[in-house]
């Protein structure tokens, strides 16, 4: 019960993080709109959806942590389906820039 809660409080600080990241990013202009790829352009919009996506899945978690019998009519769409989504949308090309373009 203490991880679950532990998890459900990191997914909503990472929300409120990215939510901050896409009104500073609107506010001070960080986007690049002539950036060919979709996460260059619209990078931080996709990362609130991904934590949006995570909060629906940490929350059903919470909900059902003491049902002791799964309803697989809404674990697949409440807890499967955001996170795959969420892994789909991490590929999105140019959210996360390659290796050459960090840092060394």
């Amino acid at each position: 019960m203490a991880s679950i809660v532990i998890f459900l409080v990191l997914t909503v600080a990472l929300a409120v993080q990215t939510v901050r990241l896409t009104l500073a990013e609107g506010r001070l202009g960080f986007r690049t709109p002539g950036s060919k790829t979709l996460g260059g352009g619209h990078g931080a919009y996709i990362l609130c959806l991904i934590a949006a996506l995570l909060l629906v899945r940490e929350a059903y978690t919470m909900a059902t942590v003491n049902v002791s019998k799964e309803n697989e009519r809404l674990w697949y769409p409440l807890f499967a389906l955001p996170e795959l989504l969420a892994v789909i949308f991490y590929a999105t090309p140019g959210l996360v820039p390659p290796r050459s373009e960090l840092p060394k």
